[in-house]
């Protein structure tokens, strides 16, 4: 499944509407967080809810795409980076991806979708919705999730492989603790308005 970045485009250009008093500050790219932590048996652990930036490659991806130059994207990948060892061993960070990537090593989750609920009729925020889901398969004690990442997913035009690209990017200032055999549940919300 190839996802491009004219989606995103697309609801940035959807979503812009004539400036109001309330609007007056410009076009808004914002990102909101959700991480679940649910044991074995399905109960709920601890929910976490944050804001989260845009960073430098992703702002790159989204003015490479307006000035024509950008590669498509073929899909997203997030990274759940962990304080005090391998939370999904044998691999740190865990990682959950849209798509199934080969030759880099690469141990991960196939469970990421992608949402894109249109709203053509109406001048509100657009969004982009990231899901997934990884299981903590490590054995070490006191694990966290320390900070946490998006990544478009192109094809390097040089070599043909797959190549991830930061798009948004938080440092957690309380590490949200993870146990062996819980489930970690986010969604990814990339807003504009």
């Amino acid at each position: 499944m190839r996802f491009r970045i004219l989606v995103l485009i697309a609801t940035a250009v959807v979503g812009f509407a004539a400036p109001s008093s309330a609007q007056s500050e410009g076009i808004k790219v914002r990102g909101r967080w959700t991480i679940e932590v649910r044991n074995a048996d399905g109960t709920l652990a601890s929910r976490t809810e944050f804001e989260n930036a845009l960073v430098a490659n992703g702002r790159n991806t989204l003015v490479g795409f307006l000035a024509g130059g950008a590669r498509p994207i073929e899909s997203w990948e997030v990274r759940l980076n962990t304080l005090g060892g391998a939370l999904c061993q044998p691999a740190n960070p865990c990682r959950s991806i849209a798509t199934t990537r080969t030759g880099d090593g690469v141990q991960a989750f196939s469970t990421l979708t992608l949402e894109v609920p249109f709203n053509f009729t109406a001048p509100v925020e657009q969004i982009v919705r990231l899901k997934g889901s990884v299981t903590a398969t490590s054995t070490e004690a006191n694990l966290s999730i320390g900070d946490v990442t998006s990544y478009t997913v192109v094809t390097d035009q040089k070599t043909g492989n797959m190549v991830a690209i930061s798009f948004t990017h938080h440092v957690l200032a309380q590490p949200i603790p993870v146990a062996s055999g819980q489930i970690i549940q986010f969604t990814v919300e990339i807003a504009f308005s």
